[in-house]
């Protein structure tokens, strides 16, 4: 009797709620995962098709040994054996640690982007100033084009002609306006996004579980290859730029004049940016993952 009624109250048990089923789903996995780890143990390699064989160039294949995840080629005499997760970890960890910023450095660059939006704003001031006094004048020439046409001082084919030729360039002039208004620090704005996100990256990959290390390795990593003697990681732009600032001085060391350093960084970043319109796009996604690590990781 008991079991009977035991199975219509769980007939009858009203659904979860999304969130409540969204929670118990993480739980059940959670739950599945302790369960697996009596069973074989199913190894994870984080950089699993994400690194390759500096003489072969072919991808390294993961083994499991010993409790330990090794990278071996499994090209035929090759002379790179295996190597072990926690060496390549140690360079990308490395490597990343790079990208952090000194208090020092931050300050430095606060300063130098604050002269720089104020610099950008006086010199848009002068070129809508001249695009104003450009787009007056048009305006100005064509009334008068039309005055001259109603006083019969010019012909209807020549009036047309002007018209359409002075219409069109004051639509560029507009154009050109409008540019001016939009992009005027929207250079500053993106390099303040990668130094904000580059800053993120060290302690949010080192707080990451493997799958989310995975996918921000994809993002960040131009080449990562094992040779017989050492391993290789190299960033993406603007990542690379970032690093590599590192090797003008020792990070933390302190020297009396660094900010030739954040000169120099700042117009690479500049340069990037306007040398990639769309880059905003990668830093969106590098700015989500780092939001998800810091949140979950």
């Amino acid at each position: 009797m008991w079991g009977v009624l035991f199975a219509k109250q769980n007939q009858t048990k009203a659904e979860p709620a999304e969130g409540q089923s969204h929670l118990m789903s993480e739980i059940s996995s959670v739950s599945e995962e302790s369960r697996s780890r009596s069973g074989p143990k199913v190894i994870d390699p984080i950089f699993r098709r994400l690194i390759r064989c500096g003489l072969c160039g072919y991808s390294l294949i993961a083994d499991a040994r010993k409790n330990h995840i090794y990278y071996r080629c499994h090209t035929r005499d090759c002379l790179i054996s295996g190597v072990s997760e926690e060496a390549i970890e140690s360079v990308v960890t490395l490597t990343l640690r790079r990208l952090s910023f000194s208090n020092a450095e931050k300050r430095r660059l606060a300063k130098q982007i604050a002269a720089l939006r104020s610099q950008t704003e006086h010199e848009q001031q002068q070129e809508l100033t001249n695009l104003y006094l450009k787009q007056r004048q048009l305006t100005e020439g064509i009334t008068g084009l039309v005055e001259s046409y109603l006083r019969g001082a010019v012909n209807r084919e020549l009036f047309r002609k002007r018209r359409k030729a002075l219409l069109f360039e004051r639509r560029v002039i507009e154009v050109a306006v409008e540019h001016s208004l939009m992009s005027a620090n929207r250079v500053l704005d993106e390099v303040e996004k990668i130094v904000a996100v580059s800053e993120t990256i060290y302690s949010s990959y080192r707080s990451a579980g493997v799958k989310k290390k995975r996918r921000v390795l994809k993002l960040l990593t131009s080449s990562l290859t094992v040779d017989q003697e050492r391993i290789t990681f190299a960033l993406v732009a603007p990542f690379r730029e970032i690093s590599k600032r590192a090797d003008t001085y020792e990070v933390g060391v302190k020297s009396p004049d660094k900010s030739h350093v954040e000169d120099d960084l700042l117009i690479q970043l500049s340069e990037f940016v306007a040398r990639n319109p769309y880059a905003a796009l990668r830093l969106d996604v590098m700015e989500a993952l780092a939001s998800d690590f810091l949140d979950f990781g």
